[in-house]
Formats: C-alpha cells, sequence, structure tokens
C-alpha cells in the first residue's frame, strides 16, 4: 500500500501445510516381526516404515518503507513459525538378528 508520495507500507502472509505417513505393508507377513539373516536375507517387516509427519508453515512479513529527500528508511519484521509434528518409530515392531556362522 502506497501512503502518499514517499511512504510504502508492505503486508504479507502465507500458510502452507506438508504432510508424510509411510506405513509398513498390508501384504501378507507386511507386520510380522523380521529376521535379518546376515548373508542371507532379510524378511519380515520393514524396521524403519512407520513415519507419520506433519509441517506447516506460516510466515508474515510487515515492513515500511519511507523516503526523505535522498534517505531511504525500512523497518520491519519477518516472522516464521513451523509448528511440527512427527512420529518416528525404529524397530517397532521387532527385528531378530542372527549373524553369519564360520562354515568350519
Amino acid at each position: 500500500m502506497t501512503i502518499g508520495t514517499n511512504k510504502v507500507n508492505e503486508f504479507r502472509f502465507q500458510y502452507a501445510r506438508r504432510g508424510l505417513q509411510y506405513f509398513y505393508s498390508d501384504a501378507p507377513g507386511g507386520s510380522n516381526v523380521a529376521s535379518n539373516i546376515a548373508g542371507f536375507g532379510f524378511v519380515g517387516r520393514e524396521p524403519y516404515s512407520y513415519i507419520q509427519r506433519n509441517r506447516a508453515a506460516l510466515p508474515v512479513h510487515h515492513n515500511f518503507s519511507w523516503t526523505l529527500g535522498r534517505h531511504d528508511t525500512k523497518f520491519g519484521v519477518d516472522f516464521n513459525y513451523l509448528p511440527l509434528t512427527a512420529t518416528f518409530t525404529v524397530n517397532y515392531g521387532g527385528v531378530y538378528n542372527f549373524s553369519a556362522l564360520d562354515a568350519s
């Protein structure tokens, strides 16, 4: 907004939201306890498979500019609120680890 010939008032606001949900498989055995046999295979539930995250961004910018002759003055505030809620479960369903055995 222009005020007269030498003043400018600027106000900006934005809202943005981003979410992520990553769950284990609904297929048969997808929610079973995982078994890791070193050098052979990994079966069962993925150990890092439950992530739920929501992030919002609420930036507000308010500036005021004033010109007096050959001098320019600008002041204001920038505020950025970033609330975050997250659930990260590691090995939530359980993992049985079996190390490799020496053939001898």
